[in-house]
């Protein structure tokens, strides 16, 4: 399906024929095989995971499109055309604006695309203090614009796109994780992760070997799981990329995974004794609604017997509907206005 960002770069980008071109943050593999028809490399980054494994499937015919199992390209005077599709997360839009433009070539040009509400008009003034911007077009409520690489690309932008150690005090223990923009509430605690612990500080099971870090973020979850419940092993899994990255660093003794806990068996590490989960409250600009009915059908195949998932949801999503449909009980553990924590067993 075509998206409004690559019809965009359709409309108003003209594809030299044997260039290098940069796709940063594009999805759409209709509009990269006709890149890639056009161009003679083709480079793709993307932070999703799964969408990394998609486009590698999609494009394996196109020998001169490469799909990088990394987020932020590295090289430097490289490629001819950057296009980049900005994100969520005004610092993150800045990371994949800063490294794509110092990946150009001098006096060409990176076209940037996104939701006017989702960044795009944020992004378009933030690369005004960079170079000449200009804006293009507009289409369903997004926009395009270009930037004149520039002679130089601030340090302050490029030091977004790396890894940062930040230390979180959590019911009187310090902590040091290394987290960056593009990673859930990388600069801060959030309240929804600040509830979970909260809760699993109130219950503290006993006899948890076996822990699952479902959609770890910088893993600040699992790491105070394992001080308070030592158990065997404490496994984190995301489908971010840089989530992925950030928490290996933080904890590199632990298995950290790229894998998606909506379906993926884990079957290297399951069962489970207690999995705990943050579930992602938005997607893109629009409220996530899909993700908990393939997390509790999952949940209820990664659990041991007697296991437990401890999940924290906005109170007013109607999550804890679903979790009764898949377990055989759903009690709350904590509760207010703005989130509710609950303990969900599979067995009596």
């Amino acid at each position: 399906m075509t998206t409004p960002n690559s019809t965009l770069f359709s409309e108003y980008v003209r594809i030299p024929e044997n260039s290098s071109v940069l796709c940063v943050n594009v999805e759409d593999p209709a509009y990269l095989r006709d890149i890639a028809a056009t161009a003679t490399r083709v480079d793709v980054f993307h932070r999703d995971g799964p969408v990394v494994q998609s486009l590698e499937r999609r494009l394996r015919r196109h020998k001169n499109c490469k799909v990088h199992d990394t987020v932020f390209p590295t090289e430097d005077s490289t490629y001819d055309v950057a296009l980049v599709e900005i994100p969520r997360g005004r610092d993150f839009a800045k990371a994949l604006i800063a490294t794509s433009l110092k990946a150009l070539k001098p006096g060409n040009y990176l076209y940037a695309a996104g939701p006017n509400k989702g960044g795009a008009k944020t992004a378009e003034t933030d690369a005004k203090g960079l170079s000449q911007v200009y804006s293009l077009g507009t289409k369903q409520r997004h926009r395009l614009f270009s930037v004149l690489r520039p002679d130089a690309i601030p340090a302050d932008w490029l030091d977004l796109a790396v890894p940062h150690p930040e230390d979180m005090e959590i019911h009187g223990q310090t902590y040091t994780v290394h987290t960056q923009p593009g990673v859930f509430s990388y600069n801060h605690l959030d309240d929804g992760t600040s509830s979970l612990l909260d809760a699993l500080y109130k219950i503290q099971p006993k006899g948890v070997a076996q822990v699952l870090d479902a959609g770890c973020g910088y893993g600040i979850v699992g790491m105070v799981a394992q001080q308070l419940l030592a158990p065997v092993r404490v496994v984190f899994v995301d489908t971010n990329l840089l989530a992925v990255q950030c928490t290996k660093t933080s904890v590199p003794e632990a298995p950290v995974l790229m894998a998606d806990v909506t379906q993926d068996a884990l079957e290297t590490y399951a069962p489970f004794d207690l999995i705990l989960c943050n579930p992602p409250f938005h997607k893109g600009v629009t409220v996530e609604r899909t993700f908990i009915q393939g997390f509790a059908e999952n949940a209820t195949r990664l659990m041991a017997k007697q296991g437990q998932l401890l999940v924290v949801f906005n109170t007013f999503l109607p999550y804890e509907d679903v979790l009764k449909a898949h377990f055989a009980t759903v009690t709350r553990i904590i509760e207010t206005n703005t989130f509710t924590v609950v303990a969900a067993q599979a067995s009596m």
